[in-house]
């Protein structure tokens, strides 16, 4: 069933053929080649450490290398036979390998361990830095992990035309993006995964979810993403998907200025009519400049103000942008400038790199949105709660600096200050026309939100060496805020009067957010945080073990504030349908408002509208890792982690104060064992313990209506903790230093996990959050990076492959199981696939990369069983979509030229709810499958260029 789901779609079929023909036509040229190669490492033999810069050569022939940063080496183009290596370095005894056997088209692997010579330097000073950004080094350190990782460098990065990290990370294997913004690890959703920001937490950018926006750090700033996918006492135990790591640019290289231009044309959206409401002077900066606030002296609450001429001035205090002007979209637009600094203040090392960026985006997706009832068996035609038509025109704008610093005291001492801010906002205008199931009515529904998120993440750190190197510290103190602001969100609806045929407003008689309302919201978000690792070789035995001990302490505070403000009718006032056919901005005018006989403006917050929240962590751990020989090593430890959060707020309606104080202490064991089968094969066994722990919001009571999704969300006070028991297996072949294959088998068990489901509110969709009983979720995932630089017909090319194959299912209590069907977990993907194919050729400048990715249907909101399962409301799919993005690049001199196309497929997105159903007259069993949302995103074609010097 899998199988043909997976392979169902033509589009996808092609891509495949496609991908296949070429790997095969590679493959079958590699025998054109008829020359070899060898690397290596150069390693220490009595400390164990890799030496940088050793000269390398092939006796009788003028080929030859030094080791790098990583101490690795590589020669290509060695003729077939047998061969002797020489290896020297200053202050080492010099070295000659005998009789190495070079095969055709295959790389030999030779490691080499050098003695240090018995002489005395009076002083030798050797300064290097270990490069981070590669691809050589990440698989290096993929390698040398003692728990399973995948990475993406600033290498790979940079053969991409993504733009932030959102679009960098979904090249990790088992990664996926929802909404271009959160990830998905192993195709878990996002709640499952820990984001750290060099090393420290990122708080969340959203107020709902925990979820931190990938989309604000620009793929430019980015050195390299980890993602580590089983458990070490060191990391948070707040993971079970993945624990992500991203290391943003330090210490350059070398002196440089690089400046970065591209626009972009986006189908169905560039040049044609797009409609946007007025705002205020810096909504291109990313943020209100006062446009938007509430009234200059409006009250904290203005149900306490009883004064009509009082109520009447703030009626007419507001801003009147009540109309969309319709203009041209222009084509998107992106710059940065970045430079980097290296320089020596007596013996001490400066390094800085800094960094602008901006865009400016304009976006239009006509989405079909559609919400239903239980099915209507006898007519056969479903039932709709609404059935609408939105034409969604959208701004972005994105403002990033950053600012790193790296101070090398000496080869032992570092210190590093990180800073990294972003101002993103976004201007929307939505147009909805349709039908709703609730009021029966033709309905036209208007939308003009303004949503900006500020993020700042700053951070100061050391490294430290003591005892020639076998005592290592690390500290970091670091401080995060994430506020997004709504002001002034404003919602028009109008309905339909047959009569006269014309659309009149709907003006309610308290303010309500769906009708002539003004929403107010306001979120902040701080974090503290302090860390401390410390690691000591103890050498006691030919393989030195290591002992790791350190703590981690969070203070996390959130304070969430909205206003439901909104137009009714006056005590006296009863309007003609001419005056409610009026438009917007001749109806809402000074003289209109009055408290008695006209419209006049009401505020509806309540006490559950806001609420305050903190979490205070503090962990330790202690971890041994235990190297019984060369191959065998094994790693464990536990984390205890005392959590205590906090939220005070109101149960909605009753307006009953409540108070949540969620606090203990865990312990939380790991275990990783990892077999070397030869220099090349590794096999790691893995287990973890980890916990998922309500979000702020799904713990808060307030409800708030989503215009989107048409539907209310509200969170559960009552939400317990999830726990997860997590099981790996993976094996790991690394051929050459730029090639792997791995194959991992996963197993996680999972008691209370935490999901969205369906309400039933009555009024109207609405959304909460609940705890499963339980659920079990294995996997099967594939990685592979495969070059070709030993043919040479195609030794520019280079192909990653990664794909996830999973089966999830949630058990449910004895008492639900009569009416429960088998299901996945929520947000589950059973598959996730990404590819892509690379060329590189460093002569001419020339990159060419082709880029593919899909994931299986997930569940995104969970249904509501019934004893009748014609009354069931099922769970709604988001449903696969293949994405296929193309990128060209020539470097000519100090520019680089890039173009690329993104979506080139152009796929709707689609969820899905399917009905399954029984006809009692005709005694037949039958399913209807309908789309709740469709919409297109549209194909992006971009032309950049970049010039660094």
């Amino acid at each position: 069933m899998l199988q043909r789901v997976i392979f169902k779609g033509t589009a996808f079929q092609k891509c495949l053929t496609i991908f296949t023909l070429i790997l095969l036509t590679l493959n079958a040229n590699s025998a054109f080649s008829q020359t070899g190669a060898i690397e290596g490492f150069i390693i220490d033999k009595k400390t164990n450490e890799t030496l940088i810069g050793a000269s390398v050569t092939i006796d009788g022939s003028t080929k030859g290398t030094v080791s790098n940063v990583d101490g690795l080496y590589r020669i290509n183009g060695i003729l077939p036979g047998k061969h002797f290596l020489s290896v020297s370095f200053m202050g080492y005894l010099p070295q000659i390998i005998e009789q190495i056997v070079i095969e055709p088209d295959k790389t030999t692997q030779v490691n080499v361990l050098l003695d240090a010579q018995d002489v005395s330097i009076d002083e030798l000073v050797v300064s290097a830095k270990k490069r981070t950004n590669t691809e050589a080094t990440m698989l290096s350190a993929m390698k040398a992990s003692i728990v399973v990782t995948s990475s993406i460098s600033n290498q790979q990065i940079q053969r991409s035309q993504d733009r932030d990290a959102s679009e960098v990370i979904r090249r990790v294997p088992g990664i996926t993006i929802i909404g271009d913004r959160f990830i998905i690890v192993r195709g878990l959703n996002q709640r499952y995964n820990n984001v750290w920001l060099n090393n420290a937490a990122t708080p969340s950018s959203e107020t709902d979810v925990k979820a931190f926006s990938f989309d604000v750090i620009p793929s430019s700033l980015i050195d390299n993403i980890l993602i580590f996918k089983t458990s070490a006492p060191e990391y948070p135990a707040d993971f079970t998907g993945g624990f992500v790591k991203i290391t943003t640019k330090n210490m350059p290289e070398n002196n440089f200025i690089s400046i970065d231009y591209a626009t972009s044309y986006r189908s169905g959206t560039t040049f044609n009519d797009f409609y946007r409401y007025k705002g205020g002077k810096t909504d291109w900066l990313g943020f209100d400049d006062g446009t938007r606030d509430l009234p200059k002296g409006f009250p904290m609450d203005l149900e306490n103000t009883t004064n009509p001429t009082t109520i009447d001035n703030f009626s007419k205090a507001f801003n009147k942008n009540w109309v969309a002007s319709l203009i041209k979209a222009k084509p998107d637009q992106r710059i940065g400038i970045t430079f980097g600094k290296k320089f020596k203040i007596d013996k001490l090392l400066i390094g800085s790199t800094t960094s602008i960026g901006y865009s400016n985006s304009m976006d239009f997706n006509p989405i079909d949105n559609n919400s239903f009832n239980s099915y209507n068996v006898i007519d056969d035609e479903p039932v709709y709660k609404f059935k609408y038509n939105d034409n969604q025109y959208t701004n972005s704008v994105k403002v990033n600096a950053l600012s790193n610093w790296s101070f090398n005291i000496n080869k032992n001492n570092v210190i590093e200050i990180r800073n990294l801010f972003n101002q993103n906002a976004f201007t929307r205008t939505v147009l909805r026309s349709g039908y709703d199931g609730y009021s029966q009515n033709s309905i036209r529904s208007y939308e003009y939100r303004f949503m900006s998120r500020t993020t700042y993440s700053g951070q100061i750190g050391g490294k430290h060496a003591l005892n020639e190197g076998m005592t290592k510290i690390d500290w970091n103190l670091g401080y995060s805020i994430a506020n997004r602001q709504e002001p002034d969100r404003k919602v028009l609806q109008t309905t339909l009067n047959e009569a006269t045929g014309n659309y009149q407003l709907a003006l309610p008689f308290a303010a309500n957010p769906k009708q002539a309302g003004r929403l107010y919201l306001d979120n902040k978000e701080h974090i503290l945080s302090n860390g401390l690792n410390v690691e000591n070789k103890i050498n006691i035995f030919h393989l030195p073990p290591t002992i790791k001990v350190g703590y981690y302490a969070e203070y996390r505070s959130r304070r969430f504030n909205a206003r439901n403000i909104g137009y009714i009718k006056g005590v006296n006032y009863n309007p003609t349908n001419d005056e409610l056919s009026l438009p917007f901005d001749q109806l809402f005018i000074d003289e209109n408002f009055d408290y008695a006989n006209g419209i006049t403006i009401d505020e509806r917050t309540n006490k559950s509208d806001s609420y305050s929240a903190s979490n205070t962590q503090m962990a330790g751990y202690m971890g041994l890792n235990l190297p019984f020989s060369i191959n065998l090593n094994f790693y464990g430890g536990v984390r205890a982690e005392y959590n205590k959060m906090l939220l005070s707020s109101y149960l909605p309606g009753v307006e009953t104060p409540i108070d949540v104080d969620n606090h203990g202490v865990r312990f939380f064991p790991s275990a990783n064992l990892s077999y070397n089968i030869s220099q090349k094969s590794l096999l790691r066994f893995a287990y973890g313990q980890t916990i998922n722990r309500p979000e702020f919001r799904e713990i808060a009571p307030f409800i708030f209506y989503d215009f989107n999704d048409a539907a209310g969300y509200s969170g559960n006070p009552d939400l317990k903790d999830a726990t997860v028991n997590n099981f790996d297996i993976r094996f790991e072949r690394y051929p050459s230093s730029t090639e792997t294959f791995s194959l991992a088998v996963f197993y996680k068990s999972f008691n209370n996990p935490i999901e969205m489901i369906y309400v039933d509110a009555g009024s109207g969709l609405q959304y909460s959050f609940n705890n499963a009983k339980a659920a079990k979720s294995m996997g099967l995932e594939l990685e592979l990076r495969k070059s070709f630089e030993n043919t040479q017909l195609f030794k520019n090319f280079s192909v990653v492959l990664n794909a996830s194959l999973i089966s999830s299912k949630v058990i449910f209590p004895n008492d639900q199981k009569a009416k429960e069907k088998e299901r996945p977990m929520f947000g589950q993907s059973p598959y996730i696939i990404n590819a892509g194919i690379y060329y590189q050729n460093p002569n001419n400048g020339w990159m060419v990369s082709v880029l593919y990715n899909v994931i299986g249907k997930r569940i995104i909101v969970v249904g509501q069983r019934q004893q009748d399962s014609n009354d069931n409301i099922p769970d709604i799919y988001e449903m696969p979509n293949n994405l296929i993005d193309i990128t060209i690049s020539k470097k000519i001199g100090k520019f680089e030229i890039k173009a690329g196309i993104k979506d080139l497929l152009n796929e709707k997105n689609k969820y899905q709810q399917t009905f399954s159903l029984y006809n009692a007259a005709q005694n037949t069993h039958y399913e209807r499958t309908l789309s709740s949302k469709e919409y297109k995103r549209g194909t992006v074609y971009t032309l950049g260029v970049s010039l660094k010097f």
